[in-house]
């Protein structure tokens, strides 16, 4: 029972780390990317949901089911992703253990057994002393590598190879792809992006990742200035740039004017310019608990108070002869305050903090995408791993060579990982200067 067991579990452990399962989880994936790239998926691109009425509800719900608006998500996603892992460290750790009976295939002693195994033998009557034999064939192998040497029952036995690490070339290249999928996985778990929106001169430490609750930045980002360029015509634009500054501590950390795919990188987060566009702001004069500002703020989205963990937010708007009033929350620690505030007025106590509503002004506004990805560093680290693990495989070679030498005859074998043909050029040269001896 128990070896029906042992074979039953080697038989699982074959299939799994064999080429067919490989081909085909990649073959799975390539099709899930592809699913995920041309699919509107949740949060990412158009609602999914508006293509129900055009799909019919059963199709919708099914391919929601499915996951397939949500494909990187998706528990089926993380079983291919899964299986190509243990598929990958199934296949390294039998590269490793091939790779080492490989290398523990011959010692330093040669045998006419391990000479038969051998790509390249050869046994020759010895003409000469034993002494001029082993040195002449010490001095040649000495240029594949270090010269071992072992006497033993009247026979000499030479051994040489270069690094026997150039044999774990796949090994390096298995192990750089599971740290690509890690970096990936990684990201796909705990990565965030979301959409940070700043008037021009505004300042914010909170972002929308787009579930509903708001993230927030261990430092500030401040925009101080928004510019766009139009084509002829005013309509198409040809670029547009934030000039944004990075404040940790009310010091400036990070300054650069980002523009479409060149973005700013500060304390593990990236900011990509996204988008813009125009709106009226409130302006605010903010006084209290070491804050004295005069900023513009967003209509209608929770918002920051600049340097502090504390928000606010205009929920409401009204005419108040003639001027406008507008209806301000402040969330301060575990508190809220609310009232209204007239344009011009004097300003009025929420909580901590007096605030005054200065005026409002049309303006400008970046919407900024920002992105944290805890796993790049491991794609990183997995892509130069690849290609180091690609030139290994690629070009080195593994190479041995054994004598034993006796008063009567002299054996050689030969191996090699690699540039096989240069390595039985060598022998074949080798057997030529004995052979004229």
């Amino acid at each position: 029972m128990a070896r029906e067991d042992k074979q039953t579990t080697q038989g699982w452990v074959d299939f799994l780390a064999s080429l067919k399962v490989t081909v085909y989880t990649m073959i799975a994936l390539g099709l899930a990317v592809l699913i995920g790239t041309i699919a509107p998926q949740e949060g990412v691109s158009v609602d999914p949901q508006v293509l129900a009425e055009k799909m019919g509800q059963p199709v919708w719900r099914a391919l929601h089911a499915l996951g397939f608006f949500n494909v990187f998500h998706s528990t089926w996603f993380f079983l291919l992703v899964a299986l190509l892992v243990v598929n990958l460290v199934l296949c390294t750790l039998r590269n490793l253990q091939r790779t080492q009976r490989q290398l523990a295939d011959a010692g330093v002693e040669l045998d006419d057994k391990i000479a038969n195994r051998m790509p390249l033998a050869k046994k020759l009557s010895l003409g000469d002393s034993i002494d001029e034999v082993t040195r002449l064939v010490a001095e040649r192998f000495r240029k594949v590598g270090k010269v071992e040497r072992v006497e033993k029952e009247s026979a000499i036995f030479l051994f040489a190879q270069n690094s026997p690490l150039a044999r774990y070339g796949n090994t390096i290249i298995h192990l750089s792809i599971l740290f690509i999928l890690a970096g990936a996985m990684v990201r796909l778990l705990f990565g965030i992006e979301g959409q940070l929106m700043l008037p021009e001169g505004g300042q914010q430490n909170v972002f929308d990742p787009g579930n509903g609750d708001l993230q927030r930045l261990p430092f500030e980002v401040r925009c101080d200035k928004f510019e766009a360029e139009f084509y002829a015509g005013g309509k198409r634009p040809k670029e547009y740039r934030s000039a944004l500054v990075i404040l940790a501590g009310g010091k400036e950390i990070a300054r650069k004017t980002i523009k479409v795919n060149d973005p700013l990188s500060a304390g593990g987060f990236r900011f990509f310019q996204a988008t813009y566009g125009s709106d009226s702001f409130p302006i605010l004069h903010l006084h209290g608990r070491g804050v004295d500002v005069t900023q513009p703020f967003l209509f209608k989205q929770v918002q920051s108070i600049p340097g502090q963990r504390d928000g606010l937010l205009f929920d409401d708007a009204r005419e108040e002869a003639g001027k406008v009033a507008t209806h301000l929350r402040v969330n301060a620690g575990e508190q809220t305050y609310e009232d209204w505030l007239t344009e011009g007025g004097e300003a009025k106590n929420f909580g901590p903090y007096q605030i005054a509503l200065v005026g409002h002004k049309t303006g400008q506004y970046t919407g900024i995408l920002v992105t944290a990805d805890p796993g790049v560093r491991l794609v990183w680290f997995g892509a130069a791993l690849f290609f180091i693990g690609l030139f290994w495989a690629l070009f080195t070679s593994h190479r041995r060579v054994w004598a034993r030498v006796t008063k009567d005859e002299i054996l050689l074998a030969a191996s090699a990982s690699k540039a096989r043909e240069q390595m039985a050029e060598w022998f074949a040269r080798l057997i030529g200067e004995l052979e004229k001896k």
